[in-house]
């Protein structure tokens, strides 16, 4: 879904990353939500931006361009990367066979 976002707020930590949040309106309707993140978006408090709203989590907006591309990519190759250290974590391994011993006498062994 569509729509603009006020920047509220900027958090910026130590590592050199920022956070924005601000509030969210939809195209074409009144509806408003307060406290959304917005990811691949740069600004500072007061601008406008046009966003994209996507699935069912309602605290995040997308911005628009490469930027916005880039970054959202990023989220979904971070999130495939914890599913898969989880399920590594998770699932027993199966048992590896193991090469066959010199001397061994095995079904096509020769007398």
């Amino acid at each position: 879904m569509r729509g603009t976002v006020t920047i509220t707020s900027v958090y910026c930590n130590a590592k050199g990353g920022c956070e924005r949040h601000g509030s969210f309106t939809a195209a074409g309707t009144q509806r408003t939500t307060d406290r959304v993140e917005l990811v691949g978006v740069n600004g500072s408090v007061g601008r406008r931006v046009v966003v994209y709203q996507e699935g069912t989590d309602s605290t995040r907006v997308y911005g628009t361009g490469w930027r916005a591309l880039t970054e959202a990519g990023l989220d979904v190759l971070l999130g495939l990367v914890g599913l898969a250290v989880a399920a590594d974590i998770a699932l027993p391994r199966l048992p590896r066979r193991r090469a066959g011993r010199s001397g061994s006498r095995g079904r096509h062994a020769r007398y």
